[in-house]
């Protein structure tokens, strides 16, 4: 039961914090025996860790999705706390903050995963596809937060990294047809001929 105990509270961030520096300093240290029952409860906390945050270094489109319905969920909780507590939501959690999730999640990569994946997928090899998944997310969450800086968002779509601006594929162009008549002169004694032609004008809507 102990090592259940720890292992849940190990995905408690700010015991990760906690125990983090010392972990990094056996790893750079070079010397360390993971027999011990301190050691293995410090590396069973690492390792719960780099499992609760994993979602960060799954291919792009799993990665966006599993975001975009977190964030739903963060917001949820955020409009429960200004309508019923009439207190304001942290700014992952405030709903008026949304465009800023890219570049917090930029910051949530640089301060907390690639630093911990980095030094796992050094002591254990098999851990490098979790450092490098999560190195190309970073690339497009990066990006996003760029695009959000011209102005653009990404939210308000299933597909997070379409911009608000950009059409979706169900939107088709339409016709409008249009019917011209034009009027021939011609002598007195002749009489009027009309001619109809048809002409369709293309415009998206």
């Amino acid at each position: 039961m102990k090592l259940v105990e720890t292992a849940i509270l190990s995905t408690d961030l700010a015991m990760y914090f906690k125990k983090r520096n010392k972990f990094l300093e056996l790893i750079d240290d070079g010397e360390f025996d993971w027999q011990s029952d301190d050691r293995k409860d410090l590396l069973s906390g690492m390792m719960m860790t780099a499992c609760d945050v994993s979602a960060i270094a799954k291919p792009w489109e799993v990665q966006h999705r599993v975001a975009k319905l977190v964030a739903d969920e963060f917001f949820d909780q955020g409009d429960l706390e200004k309508m019923q507590l009439k207190v304001k939501p942290i700014a992952m959690m405030d709903r008026e903050k949304k465009d800023e999730l890219p570049q917090m999640q930029v910051e949530f990569i640089d301060i907390i995963c690639l630093p911990l994946y980095r030094v796992l997928a050094d002591t254990f090899p098999w851990v490098k596809p979790l450092y490098q998944g999560t190195l190309e997310n970073r690339r497009h969450w990066q990006d996003l937060a760029e695009k959000v800086e011209m102005g653009l968002t990404w939210i308000d779509h299933d597909t997070i990294d379409k911009p608000v601006e950009a059409f979706t594929e169900s939107e088709e162009t339409k016709d409008i047809e249009l019917t011209v008549q034009t009027l021939h002169t011609v002598s007195s004694a002749a009489p009027v001929e009309l001619k109809k032609r048809h002409k369709k004008l293309c415009c998206m809507l």
